[in-house]
């Protein structure tokens, strides 16, 4: 299954996230494997479309925040344009994996006491377990 999943690290995280899915309390891990085992596509558009307000140690999945995941809100443009034809699209999901790696990396550098003060409520979290 890993070697259908393109971007390094993309695969690295899906695999590692596979080993622990018995201990996860979601949906969203099956649904991803049964999908790269039956080569089935997900729509996914250019612009993000929600905002993920679940992070937190108050939350029932993402139980601390990720400043990777916190992608700004985008808007549509209409008419839409839908394109030719339907098929995967690997040079964007390198692309997204790239961009991710790029953002742990740079969001840390820019914002250092922001980074700091998460790691700092993490451990927090992690000693009152």
């Amino acid at each position: 299954m890993g070697s259908q999943i393109p971007g390094d690290g993309q695969r690295r995280s899906f695999l590692r996230l596979v080993k622990t899915v018995e201990k996860l309390d979601s949906w969203a891990v099956a649904f991803a494997a049964f999908g790269y085992l039956h080569k089935k596509l997900s729509v996914v558009p250019f612009q993000n479309l929600v905002t993920n307000v679940g992070f937190g140690l108050d939350s029932t999945h993402t139980k601390f925040e990720s400043y990777v995941d916190e992608i700004p809100l985008g808007t549509l443009k209409f008419p839409l344009v839908h394109p030719v034809a339907v098929a995967a699209s690997t040079s964007e999901m390198r692309r997204e994996s790239r961009f991710k790696s790029a953002r742990w990396i740079s969001y840390a550098l820019r914002h250092p006491i922001d980074v700091f003060g998460r790691f700092f409520r993490y451990a927090t979290y992690l000693l009152r377990r």
